[in-house]
């Protein structure tokens, strides 16, 4: 039993908190792991790709510039802008922990990676899809994580799935967007 991309709430930093946990069986044993991913919510519209771009190839190496301009068959005034067409949005920010797009109010959302793995939010969180439920998978990251488990872990496991998943995550990272980040524009 894994579960992945369980929204877990926000932080101050107006990121978005998703967990990654379950039991997995490694070497006959059952062992928990968990590990957290936090996006920052941005509207496509936001975003001049094209000035990244000219931001990304000014700190090139010539090599780069000259492997770049065979690759596209361009001069260098026109690098920036092709690259841009070529890779959109996903080729100059890395949305991967949450590649998911919304559009809300007319406007595209993305979800650029902020950090992931074994990033601790405690003290860091403003919002919670459950507080409790957030806490209790802490106290197991803190307390199991790698290390075998028995039928109780799991079953807490499994209870705390349940217990985030009861919350739509589209709707509450909608909301969330109205209340914290549309204020920002």
């Amino acid at each position: 039993m894994r579960y992945d991309k369980i929204l877990l709430g926000a932080t101050r930093y107006n990121e978005l908190v998703f967990a990654n946990f379950g039991i997995s069986n490694w070497n006959e044993y059952p062992k928990f792991t968990a590990s957290f991913d936090m996006v920052r919510p941005f509207d496509i519209g936001s975003i001049d790709l094209v000035e990244r771009w000219e931001d990304y190839l000014a700190e090139c190496e010539a090599y780069e510039l000259r492997d770049l301009l065979g690759k596209y068959d361009c001069r260098l005034s026109e690098l920036a802008e092709i690259m841009a067409d070529d890779m959109g949005i996903d080729g100059a920010i890395d949305c991967s922990p949450y590649p998911e797009t919304y559009t809300i109010d007319g406007i595209e959302w993305h979800f650029e990676s902020m950090g992931c793995g074994q990033h601790d939010t405690r003290g860091e969180m403003a919002e919670y899809v459950n507080e409790d439920a957030y806490n209790v998978l802490h106290e197991l990251w803190d307390k199991y994580h790698l290390k075998q488990v028995d039928g109780v872990i799991a079953y807490a496991v499994e209870h705390i799935a349940h217990v985030l998943s009861l919350t739509n995550t589209e709707d509450w990272i909608t909301d969330f967007i109205h209340r914290h980040i549309d204020k920002l524009h």
